[in-house]
């Protein structure tokens, strides 16, 4: 069962290793590439969006901004996302 967002998991657990962040990393990261596998863009990744479960694992959530059957050379310009935290070369 996933019970905890990964930000609150972090924030809170005083006891994780560098291996277990090199763990929770890698999850995220086989989780992108699975999604870009099945041609999503999850275009709302963040510690929130991820939860974390018994054993440390870790599945990416929330899927309300995702762009499905996104082909290569496939874009979109849909403005999605928090103003404040977009990189200033995107305004």
């Amino acid at each position: 069962m996933f019970s905890i967002n990964l930000l609150v998991f972090i924030l809170f657990t005083v006891s994780l290793t560098a291996d277990d962040l090199m763990s929770i990393s890698l999850q995220c990261a086989a989780g992108m590439e699975h999604l870009q596998m099945l041609r999503f863009v999850h275009r709302d990744v963040a510690t929130r969006n991820c939860l974390v479960g018994s054993g440390l694992i870790v599945k990416i959530a929330d899927f309300g901004m995702c762009k499905e059957n996104m082909n290569e050379g496939k874009t979109t310009r849909t403005f999605c996302g928090t103003p404040d935290y977009i990189a200033p070369e995107v305004w």
